[in-house]
This record gives structure tokens, sequence and C-alpha cells, in this order.
């Protein structure tokens, strides 16, 4: 590991080109280091900041108020006026490691427990393997993190991730409408999900007390699916029970909605229902991306996006 930790560049905070500290611009995008509003304004009129390629969290500070997006150096947030911590006002470049890399391919850290965004671990061996202590990458300050987690294999022109029997799994960001099932895990923002079948009324225990009388509740409803949020520890939080074959998922405006996470969009994922027990997936363009957790493995490409635990890293293919 320490092989990576030798020398230092900077990574541009529009695109995420690699360049020497001594450069006063980045090469690729022509963003100048100082970034500030002014270069923020300069990269979007090129059309640097369309479209998803690069997470609305790894390029600024998220407002913890209003979730909007705070360029470097400002003090206060545009929309809400909510102070940023002093910690994030000077972002406009990230350290990262080893500009002159040389491995066929690398993980780009964009947040989480280990190390800073801009981290670069080379994937200098065909067959790695990652966990919280005596692997090939180690996360130890991340306790979401098994002992051994994820196997990953590099081959030519991919990245090949095996959840190697963890807690918590492997979450991949889906670039188009993925096939789930009952069972299936995803995320949006900062909240997982577990697609579950409906409940069956002929197991609905009518007179737990053992006497003549029926339980009283809520009438029985049918529904087609029911979609859990799954809490921190395992146990189940929300559950809604989804009545109709296409749901929204969102701050605001949805089927189910979470207004106080500031990483979910106005509108995020919709589910749809195809089959008896067959469900689309998709992304509704939201800023940070619908992630689904990897059944057995997964190959993943330049740009593709996973997390690790806590760890959110981009895949980097070539030298």
């Amino acid at each position: 590991m320490q092989a990576w930790q030798g020398r230092l560049s900077a990574v541009c905070g529009h695109c995420h080109t690699a360049f020497e500290l001594k450069a006063s611009a980045c090469p690729q995008c022509q963003t100048p280091l100082s970034g500030g509003v002014a270069a923020w304004k300069a990269a979007a009129s090129r059309r640097l900041l369309s479209g998803n390629t690069i997470m609305e969290q790894a390029r600024y500070f998220v407002c913890r108020s209003c979730g909007a997006a705070v360029p470097s150096g400002h003090k206060y947030c545009g929309e809400c006026g909510a102070p940023v911590p002093e910690a994030r006002q000077s972002l406009d470049v990230t350290p990262w490691v080893d500009s002159a890399a040389t491995a066929p391919a690398r993980f780009v850290v964009i947040r989480g427990e280990q190390h800073p965004s801009g981290t670069q671990i080379e994937l200098d061996k065909k067959d790695i393997l990652i966990g919280r202590s005596g692997t090939d990458i180690v996360f130890d300050k991340d306790p979401w993190v098994s002992a051994r987690h994820a196997a990953v294999r590099v081959e030519k022109d991919r990245v090949i991730v095996r959840d190697a029997g963890s807690v918590n799994g492997i979450y991949v960001r889906i670039k188009k409408e993925v096939e789930i099932g009952f069972g299936a895990q995803f995320i949006c923002g900062q909240q997982v999900f577990r697609l579950d079948a409906p409940p069956n009324v002929s197991e609905v225990e009518t007179s737990p007390s053992g006497d003549d009388a029926s339980f009283f509740a809520s009438p029985f409803a049918a529904s087609s699916f029911r979609l859990v949020q799954v809490l921190e520890g395992g146990g189940d939080g929300l559950e809604y029970c989804c009545r109709k074959a296409r749901v929204t998922i969102g701050r605001e405006e949805c089927d189910v909605n979470f207004p106080g996470d500031i990483f979910i969009s106005g509108k995020h994922s919709i589910i749809e229902q195809r089959g008896a027990e067959r469900f689309a997936l998709m992304d509704n363009v939201s800023r940070n991306g619908t992630f689904v957790r990897i059944q057995a493995e997964e190959s993943l490409y330049n740009d593709d996006y996973l997390f690790v635990g806590h760890q959110l890293m981009r895949v980097q293919l070539g030298a």
C-alpha cells in the first residue's frame, strides 16, 4: 500500500483530470486552480457540468440544510444562507496519488471513511482482495466493511467485482434500467431499500389471542409488492405497500418521500412492475445516482461507480 502513497498531484473538481500541482489550470478543461464561482460558470458554459458523469456530491460541498451545491471558497450557501464548515471552504483541488501511475486500472475515491476525495487506489494486480484487515486494499476505518469484503479481478477493458461474503454487500450505480426481483436491495441517497413480496392475507393471524374475537386493526388491502427501508443494524424501517405498477422515490411529490435526505433528488428513482415477480429499477436522472446491490459478480467499466461499505469510488481504466 505504501507504493501509491509516494507522489502527489491534483485533481480537477470539474472533469477529474489529474495534473501536477505547479499547473495553474486543468490541462483538460482549462478550469483555473483558483476555482470559485467564475470558474464554475466558465466550466458550465463549456457544457462540462451537464449530465451525471461526475456526481454532484463529488464536485462541491452539499449544503446540509437545503441540499444545494455550494462552489468551493464560499462561506455561505447561496440558496438558504446556511454557513459552510470552515474545513470545506477551500476545496478547489484535492491531493491525490501518483499522476504518473502505470496500473491498468484504479479506484478514485469520491467520499468515504478512509481516504480524502480524489485519492487513487491502484489496481496493480490481476486479482485483488478488499477488506478491513489482511487484504490487498484495506479499509480499516470503515465499520461497514467486512474483514473480507470484495474480490476484484482486472481485465483489459473492465474491472470485475465479486462479493467475498460481506455483510453489507457491494452496490453499483445503474446506468439504465435493471431487472430486479423480491429480495433485491438498492440505495437512493442515504436510504437503503429492499423489495419484498406483498403480505399474504391467508397468513395474517386474525385471532392472535386465541378467543373468538378478531384482531382489530386497519382493513387488509391487496398490494403488488412492498418497499422496505433497511435501517442501520439490519432492522426494517418504513414499509410501503405498493398498490400500483409504478412507484416513485424522491425527496418530494413522490409515492415515497424523504425530505430530510440531502442526497436524494426531488424525483430520484422509479420501480415498475413488469410481471408477477419481475420489476425494473430506473434512475430518474438523479444527481447522485441509484445503486443496486450485486448478486454475484459485476463487470465495471470506465466511470462506473460503486459502494464498498461507505467508500464511494469511481472506476478509472487505462494507465
